[in-house]
């Protein structure tokens, strides 16, 4: 989050070369202090403050000298009467996007797809053509798996491990979280189906 006080120290001193000079020296201190479990832990709290909450840590900012109280406030506001009922729907949303992201992830990474069935683009579509497309239609060296959105996350999620740490900051990507979370739905879809088939051969063979 802003540290009032680190902003206190940079502006401490004069010029921009100054500034920075001082900024590295202060960070090489801070990261030799922690250690590697202190790093491992910092980065992992980072984490849970960036990624952890669904509601963008609303609250907070909707609650900064309001001109008037409106029933919308009861929503989203911690003293709200209907906060919690918010907030409990944001978080499954929330868990639920990660949930069909790491799905659709997996399946982009082990390049194997839902019965015969990948994610990929055809070449000239552009990065963020994204579809489920079987094998079988796409010739040789036409297709892509498509890394594109789930590297542009990922790539968001290492700027934000040495960026200011802040939910809201990841609002801008949720489109990027809806298009891998859709490509997950086949991929968790296929594999219940699998796993009803198996567990059903099971009993009949019993």
């Amino acid at each position: 989050d802003y540290n009032q006080a680190d902003y206190e120290y940079t502006t401490s001193f004069t010029g921009r070369a100054a500034r920075i000079a001082a900024n590295k020296a202060e960070i090489a201190n801070r990261v030799k202090a922690y250690g590697f479990f202190g790093m491992a832990n910092h980065l992992q709290q980072k984490t849970v403050r960036t990624f952890g909450s669904g509601n963008a840590d609303t609250a907070t900012y909707l609650n900064l000298l309001p001109k008037r109280q409106t029933f919308l406030h009861q929503i989203c506001l911690q003293d709200g009467a209907y906060y919690n009922v918010y907030d409990y729907l944001c978080q499954g949303y929330w868990l639920a996007l990660i949930v069909l992201c790491l799905a659709a992830t997996g399946c982009v990474c082990s390049q194997k797809g839902a019965e015969g069935y990948t994610l990929g683009i055809k070449q000239g579509q552009g990065p963020t053509a994204v579809f489920l497309c079987n094998k079988d239609t796409l010739a040789v060296g036409k297709a892509f798996y498509a890394f594109a959105p789930a590297a542009a996350v990922f790539g968001l999620y290492l700027f934000y491990l040495v960026w200011e740490a802040s939910q809201r900051y990841t609002l801008s990507f949720i489109p990027m979280f809806i298009i891998i979370a859709v490509c997950g739905l086949p991929v968790l879809a296929v594999t219940a189906k699998k796993k009803w088939q198996e567990e059903s051969n099971e009993t009949k063979n019993k």
